[in-house]
């Protein structure tokens, strides 16, 4: 259990490390399903409220994710936003100078719920610009909460609140299928393929200066794959080129296929840091794990 919280713990820093101009977050709900096996963690609503939206662009929009009881409290009643989580959305304003500018960012907020339904004592666990923390701590001042109930009486609840400011996003489809594959170079550079499945089956193809010659298979946890998908989702990566070239024919390249029932993508570089610090992540991800030999 332990390795596997250290996962997800490095896929949640992984993540906040590509929230910046570069590395664009586009789905903050994955938040939610990475600090799923942590303690102490109750889902209020997993509600995702652009999940029936077609694909859109060019337009703002703000988003609430997952809602999650940071209390280790139990209730018979969770606390919620009166008007529904689907129509918090409605009630937060996108800066007019983050549209302008096309600026994006995800805040996370912990916040009191009180007797009254009434949100207080704002922390940010996660800030963006400062114009989408204000917005966010501002909004939710003037959003009346059902407070959480216990044992019949209202009692006061400390949660998570997640809401992203998202320029051009694309609604994410299911992927099915991730594909890794790094290539040889003039020199002793591992040559291999692993390929993950959304349900849990791990093929590992290895070809030149590897220690697994030949085809092997394995398991993953369910998370695990989600952990890694979510990175695919942070980096935007069906608004990716298909390729980022150096030119420099003697280097090693990577390159990550996604396999959707819609369509499938390929992505390749010999330098793209997003597409080495995932390829890297699940390295680590499938080092340790027990392989069965299919064939040499």
């Amino acid at each position: 259990m332990n390795k596997h919280i250290n996962i997800i713990l490095y896929l949640i820093l992984l993540v906040l490390n590509f929230n910046n101009t570069m590395f664009p977050q586009s789905d903050s709900v994955q938040w939610g399903k990475l600090i799923k096996p942590h303690q102490h963690i109750e889902y209020v609503d997993s509600y995702y409220v652009d999940k029936n939206n077609p694909w859109t662009y060019n337009r703002h929009s703000i988003y609430i994710d997952t809602l999650a009881i940071i209390d280790s409290i139990k209730l018979d009643s969770n606390p919620s936003p009166v008007v529904g989580i689907s129509k918090v959305h409605e009630l937060i304003a996108y800066p007019e100078i983050g549209k302008r500018a096309i600026l994006e960012g995800d805040v996370i907020l912990s916040i009191m719920i009180d007797t009254l339904g009434n949100a207080k004592d704002m922390v940010l666990l996660k800030a963006a610009h400062a114009m989408f923390n204000e917005t966010a701590i501002n909004s939710l001042k003037n959003i009346k909460f059902n407070p959480g109930i216990k044992n019949g009486k209202p009692v006061e609840v400390r949660i998570a609140f997640p809401i992203s400011f998202v320029i051009n996003r694309k609604l994410n489809v299911p992927i099915d299928t991730l594909i890794f594959r790094k290539s040889a170079c003039l020199g002793t550079c591992p040559s291999y393929t692993i390929t993950l499945c959304s349900s849990g089956d791990v093929y590992y193809e290895g070809r030149y200066y590897v220690a697994k010659l030949g085809h092997w298979s394995s398991k993953i946890k369910p998370y695990d794959f989600e952990g890694i998908v979510s990175l695919i989702y942070a980096v935007n990566f069906f608004s990716l080129d298909n390729i980022y070239d150096s030119g420099k024919s003697d280097q090693s390249s990577v390159s990550i296929t996604c396999i959707t029932k819609e369509r499938t993508k390929r992505v390749g570089s010999d330098y793209y840091r997003p597409l080495w610090e995932i390829t890297s992540l699940v390295d680590k991800l499938t080092e340790k794990l027990e392989w069965q030999l299919i064939s040499e």
